[in-house]
């Protein structure tokens, strides 16, 4: 199996451990304590795929083209951007 393909594979089982574990996650915690509500699961899965979209703008491009990863210096817009 080609590196590529399996850093593929790998970043799709990260993200939906992530995307599964958090959103349902705020759906059992809405279910026992009715405190989360419609939009707290919303606004979980929707932190869950902000955060990952980050991470692929931050190491994506350097993973997918097999190059080794060194501690980026993300732009002082970026976490501005993130927080809005």
């Amino acid at each position: 199996m080609p590196r590529v393909l399996g850093r593929a594979l790998a970043a799709e089982v990260v993200g939906t451990f992530a995307l599964v574990s958090a959103g349902c996650g705020a759906i059992m915690v809405d279910a026992k304590t009715v405190a989360v509500g419609h939009v707290g699961v919303a606004i979980s899965f929707g932190l869950v795929i902000m955060v990952m979209v980050m991470v692929i703008y931050v190491f994506g491009h350097r993973l997918l083209r097999d190059e080794p990863v060194a501690a980026p210096v993300p732009e002082p817009a970026q976490p501005a951007g993130g927080l809005v």
